[in-house]
Formats: structure tokens, C-alpha cells, sequence
């Protein structure tokens, strides 16, 4: 009987929350590059955690969500995303476990770890149920979203808008971005002068902002340089990775990099 209520909340669900975005995120909290690595090579997409009491919680990209309570129990549930509100940019996931069900909420909110001081941009909220002994717990904590962290490295500028820019303009230019997913930073070549900035990924979307040049220096390509930034700064693509090429998009422009030195 209780596993046809659950189902039948699930179907509700779905109804009511049919533009899901779960992924509508472009914060990375300040985790160093090997916490990014280690979890993207086993296809985490966010992480949890609490502190007094501590838990944590491991959501992998087969929608699968595992979680460790206070207690050391380990709780594994097949689960599905619905947005339970834009205007806080908050996603709910919901999963059914054996006597009960595991809801996990991520929210836009800054919240700081105790332990170390560091402050992390999405709240963390866990509501646990075993119906079979009426337990319930109510866990409070931080959440980090796992970016594609093949975005690491130095990428070339090819193509804008499908003409061939680089045998046009860049064996001159050689305008290209360094990732740095240590300090979430940009540096680079914009044509005449050395640029940096800083940026925000997860695994769909990056955001690229406060692009500067570190010294503009004069020279022949200024124009070429000029168009780079303004191509890039402030901005927010769609991107991709395949076979080594690096896909920038978004509402006006689609810009292609090669992986490079």
C-alpha cells in the first residue's frame, strides 16, 4: 500500500514540475582540482555534506543518489529531478528506498562550514524516512556541483561561426584561454596582449566574466582583440567537449577551440 502512495506522489510530481532544469547551476564552490577530478571520474554530478551530525550524500549521473547517514547507514535510491522553484534556484530530487523514501533539496544560499570557515554558494537539505520504524530525520548541509573538468587546459580559438578563423587570422593571432580549476581563473592571449578573468562551469553551462587584458599593448591585430573579448565577456554557452574540440554557444555566437599549449 505504501509503495502505491509513493508512486502515485512520483506521478504527481512529474505532472506538476514538467520544465525541469536540474542543471541550472554555474557556481563551483572552492574545492581543490583533485576533490573535482576524483568525483567526475566516477560520474558524481553533486556531492553533500553536513556537519553535527555529519552525512553525506553522492548523486551520479545514472540519477542514482547514495547517501551515508549520521548513523554510517548507507541509503541508495533510484531517483528523479524536478524544480521545486526558480526565483530561490532550488532543485529538489526524489527517491524511493526499502520502507520509505529520500528527498534531497539543493538552493541557491551561501553557507558556511563550521569546521574551516569556507563558504559554499548552494544549501543543502536531506529529509529521510523509514516508515517501517517511523524514523525520520531532517539534515542540514552544503552541496558542490562536479563541473566537466576536461575544460582543464589551454584551448585554441578555430572557427566563428563556422568560418575557418584559424588558417584566416590565428597563425598570427593564436588567441586561446587557459582553465584553472583551482582558483575557478582565465588566463590567456587575446590577440596582442596577455587577458585574464574568471569563470564558473558545471557540466552543461559556462560562464566566463570580468575578462580584462593585464597590459593592452598597441599593435596591429587591436581590432581582432577588441572582437575576442567582446565575444566572450560576461557571458554564458553551452558547451561541449569531443575529440578535442571545445564548443562555445549561446544565443548569437558558436565558437570552436582546439585543445593546445
Amino acid at each position: 500500500m505504501m509503495r502505491r502512495i509513493f508512486l502515485a506522489l512520483e506521478i504527481l510530481c512529474l505532472l506538476s514540475f514538467q520544465n525541469i532544469n536540474a542543471q541550472d547551476v554555474y557556481d563551483i564552490d572552492p574545492n581543490p582540482l583533485s576533490f573535482y577530478t576524483e568525483k567526475y571520474q566516477r560520474n558524481v554530478t553533486l556531492t553533500a555534506y553536513g556537519i553535527g551530525p555529519d552525512w553525506s550524500l553522492e548523486l551520479f549521473q545514472n540519477n542514482t543518489l547514495l547517501v551515508q547517514l549520521p548513523n554510517h547507514k548507507k541509503v541508495k535510491a533510484e531517483i528523479y529531478a524536478f524544480q521545486l522553484d526558480s526565483i530561490d534556484h532550488s532543485t529538489s530530487y526524489f527517491g524511493l528506498v526499502d520502507n520509505g523514501y529520500v528527498q534531497f533539496t539543493a538552493s541557491k544560499k551561501t553557507v558556511e562550514d563550521p569546521l574551516t570557515g569556507t563558504k559554499y554558494g548552494y544549501k543543502a537539505e536531506l529529509h529521510y524516512h523509514d516508515t517501517a520504524s517511523s524514523h525520520y530525520e531532517y539534515l542540514q548541509g552544503f552541496t558542490t556541483w562536479i563541473p566537466n573538468i576536461k575544460l582543464e587546459g589551454t584551448w585554441l580559438l578555430t572557427n566563428i561561426n563556422e568560418e575557418d578563423y584559424l588558417n584566416k587570422y590565428q597563425y598570427q593571432l593564436f588567441q586561446r584561454l587557459k582553465f584553472n580549476f583551482e582558483n575557478n581563473s582565465i588566463s590567456g592571449f587575446a590577440g596582442c596582449s596577455q587577458l585574464q578573468g574568471k569563470f564558473n562551469a558545471n557540466d552543461q553551462y559556462l560562464e566566463i566574466k570580468n575578462i580584462s587584458l593585464i597590459q593592452a599593448d598597441k599593435c596591429q591585430f587591436s581590432i581582432y582583440e577588441n572582437m575576442f573579448l567582446d565575444l566572450l565577456s560576461n557571458k554564458t554557452f553551452l558547451y561541449s567537449i569531443e575529440n578535442g574540440i571545445l564548443k562555445l554557444s549561446d544565443q548569437n555566437n558558436q565558437l570552436l577551440f582546439k585543445s593546445s599549449y
